[in-house]
């Protein structure tokens, strides 16, 4: 790692958020009940850009400069999901029931580990009399 590709990640997360955001904020307005639309559309385009900016990558038409700038600074800051997808696709490779165990525990595990962060800052209010 070096300070170039630390400020490439950076800048292309900055971006990637914004773009999140404005994303998001636009889908957002179309009615959709009770579907998170908007989450799943910006999952879905990050799955596909980082797709082709991986395999741009592997075809070496992107520079590993250029591949850090979008795939993990832009695609990284748009979503996780789209690296959490390509995870399970080189673990594909390798083990299909090895993508299964990636795959089901980082749900599970990340479902777990946000309804337990949300019962700490429950617990913590209550207990500091800040949430009645």
């Amino acid at each position: 790692m070096n300070i170039l590709s630390v400020i490439l990640v950076g800048i292309g997360g900055f971006f990637g958020s914004i773009a999140r955001y404005g994303a998001g904020y636009i889908i957002q307005e179309i009615p959709v009940h009770g579907f998170p639309l908007a989450t799943f559309a910006v999952n879905s385009i990050g799955c596909l850009l980082i797709g082709v900016f991986t395999e741009l990558y592997k075809q070496s038409s992107l520079s590993s400069q250029n591949y850090l700038f979008l795939a993990t600074g832009f695609c990284g800051g748009f979503t996780t999901f789209s690296t959490f997808i390509l995870d399970c696709i080189i673990t594909q490779r390798l083990s299909v029931l090895m993508t299964i165990i990636y795959a089901s525990t980082s749900i599970i595990a990340g479902y777990i580990f946000l309804y337990i962060g949300m019962l700490c800052v429950r617990f913590f209010l209550q207990w500091t009399g800040v949430q009645s």
